[in-house]
Parts: C-alpha cells; sequence; structure tokens
C-alpha cells in the first residue's frame, strides 16, 4: 500500500497569505517559505518559517503545527505594520470571516495566535522583524 505524504502546511499558509491583495500590495512576491537572496532588503518581506512543534496528531485525521511569521519592512513602523496586516488577515479581530482556508492541496481548520508579536531586529544586517507564533490545524489527507 502506498504511502501519501501529509499536506505542505508552510506551502498553503504561503499561498494563502498570497491571496490577500492587502497583503501583497505592501509584499509584492516576497513571501515565501525563506528568505530569498533576490529580494531587496530591507524592504516589506514574509517568510514562513518552519515547522516548530505544535500539538502534532491530534486524532479525528486533524495535525496541529506552529509555524512562525516573520514581517519585514523598511523600518520599525512598517515591519510592525505588516505584522498587525497579517496578523489580522489570519485571525479577524472581528469575527468578519472564517480563519479556516483550502490551498495547496490543504485543508487548515483553525489558526490561532500562540503568542504576541516580537520584534526584533536582525543583529548582522540591521534589518528590522517582527515574528509572530501562530498554531494551525489541518486535516492530515491531502485534498484536491
Amino acid at each position: 500500500m502506498p504511502v501519501t505524504a501529509l499536506p505542505d502546511l508552510v506551502g498553503a499558509v504561503v499561498a494563502h497569505l498570497r491571496a490577500s491583495g492587502d497583503i501583497t500590495a505592501l509584499t509584492s512576491t516576497r513571501i515565501s517559505a525563506r528568505r530569498q537572496d533576490s529580494w531587496s532588503l530591507p524592504g516589506y518581506a514574509i517568510v514562513v518559517n518552519g515547522p516548530l512543534g505544535g500539538r502534532g496528531e491530534m486524532g479525528s485525521g486533524l495535525y496541529g503545527e506552529r509555524l512562525d511569521i516573520w514581517c519585514y519592512g523598511p523600518d520599525d513602523r512598517t515591519a510592525k505594520l505588516l505584522d498587525r496586516t497579517v496578523r489580522a488577515y489570519l485571525v479577524p479581530p472581528d469575527r468578519s470571516r472564517s480563519v479556516s482556508f483550502r490551498q495547496a492541496s490543504t485543508r487548515v481548520h483553525s489558526v490561532a495566535l500562540e503568542a504576541g508579536p516580537i520584534f526584533l531586529v536582525d543583529p548582522v544586517t540591521k534589518w528590522p522583524y517582527v515574528v509572530t507564533p501562530v498554531q494551525f490545524v489541518y486535516r492530515g489527507v491531502p485534498i484536491s
């Protein structure tokens, strides 16, 4: 019996963030699972980092994983603006829409902020960025 790999949660989150016109208006195509050499930083960019632990197998075919969303900006203010925009997109504060989504053959059931944002400055490049840890629960069977 062939083994089917679990869905790509990181790819699904990258695709979900790229689907937001408000986010891509700031970042253009600079949303990825790793910082790209072609990005002219400091500037707006998002790196979806992980997986970094989480609840793991939860039963009923669900898995929980933590990802860190790194939001870069040209300066402190804009890095924080991008982070606030991303957090509001992933978990709308007014609950105006569902946080579940389907992207990259992955069905994400829930999204929750694990902690508040953490503001940092890269010690080598001096680029400002904000890290927000986010918990995702997704179905372990890929969707078509």
